[in-house]
């Protein structure tokens, strides 16, 4: 939680007004916060500020559109770096503290703003992450979780999500650590993960909630797992792959809690073996390179695509009475739509992957 107060004393001696950031940094001492200002800020002055919590030699990194890139606080030549208004960034800490504080000075020596900088001011998903994002009925929404490959990791270890001890008005979703510590906002899938919990905060057990989940099949293309969300609580098993939406409502869970429920939900890993249907009147198996389509009808026309559109394959026209069809096919790893038309022109899709 963030909070204004008027005096706070400095290690430089200054008591000046500040923004302050209270954290618990136990489960990581690398944490995603953001500049709580409206204009950009001078990290050199902000790792003064806070050169008793920070490690100056891990820096902080900032995400360019491909990886979290780090950059010093301090530069050596004279010139200083800067984050922009509202920007996401990494810090992290030289312990691991329930109580952790970050200062950021709105005056004095350490004052942090009226700095310029070209930095995008933007979160962009990891490439090849699971991500997953929580609204309410209302359009609130919290920041995003993202679950790495661990071959596609830019950090050592997992990234705390902040728990704040507010209402919990904007429902907030985060990926469970491993043997139940710690929350995450981003987390490094590893291949020997069978199952990843996940938790949401939310104090209205009375408003729809969605979870919207991303980068499915580049996460599957990569790992060669399909995810499944659990419900426990309704026992509802849902194929990521086959919809990427859960809408429910949130368990009573009271402030002793925090308005948060970490047991609910698991995300369950099964090994991919190309069974990935789209449709429950059709299956798509492709095994030893050969593509096997088996219809609840007629089947008439089987086409294949790649996930930019482009055909890859296209059957001759079929007698529409056989409801199995079958063809040897090279494929190169990646996902794949095959499109089936029926009889009467009935049309159905699946998606599966070859690795």
């Amino acid at each position: 939680m963030t909070e204004i107060k008027k005096n706070v004393t400095l290690n430089n001696g200054d008591n000046v007004p500040c923004y302050v950031m209270n954290l618990d940094v136990s489960a990581s001492s690398h944490v995603l916060i953001g500049n709580p200002f409206i204009s950009s800020i001078n990290m050199e002055r902000f790792y003064e500020a806070n050169s008793g919590a920070l490690s100056k030699a891990d820096g902080y990194r900032l995400y360019d559109g491909t990886q979290w890139k780090k950059y010093d606080y301090i530069t050596n030549d004279g010139t200083y770096n800067a984050v922009n208004s509202f920007q996401s960034f990494i810090v992290t800490f030289t312990s691991v503290l329930s109580n952790s504080k970050l200062f950021f000075p709105l005056e004095g020596s350490y004052g942090l703003t009226g700095t310029k900088t070209n930095l995008t001011p933007n979160r962009v998903s990891l490439p090849g992450a699971l991500s997953v994002k929580i609204k309410n009925n209302e359009g609130l929404e919290g920041d995003y979780a993202e679950l790495s490959p661990a071959e596609e990791k830019q950090l050592a270890d997992n990234v705390s999500k902040l728990i704040s001890k507010e209402n919990g008005q904007t429902p907030e979703v985060f990926l469970v650590g491993k043997n139940n510590t710690g929350y995450n906002l981003m987390q490094v899938y590893e291949s020997q993960d069978s199952e990843i919990h996940l938790g949401v905060r939310y104090a209205n057990t009375n408003n729809d909630l969605t979870l919207t989940f991303g980068q499915i099949d580049e996460f599957v293309a990569i790992t060669g797992t399909a995810p499944t969300l659990i419900d426990k609580v309704t026992g509802v098993k849902q194929n990521l792959v086959i919809s990427d939406t859960y809408t429910f409502r949130q368990s009573v869970v009271g402030t002793d809690s925090n308005f948060t429920d970490r047991n609910r939900f698991v995300i369950r890993f099964r090994e991919n073996e190309g069974l990935l249907s789209k449709d429950s009147e059709m299956v798509v198996n492709y095994v030893n390179n050969t593509l096997t389509v088996d219809s609840s009808i007629g089947i008439e026309k089987v086409e294949l695509y790649n996930l930019s559109g482009r055909k890859i394959f296209g059957s001759s026209l079929l007698d529409g009475v056989d409801t199995r069809y079958s063809q040897p096919v090279n494929l190169p790893v990646s996902v794949y739509i095959v499109k089936v038309t029926g009889v009467n022109n009935k049309i159905t899709s699946c998606k599966f992957i070859v690795r």
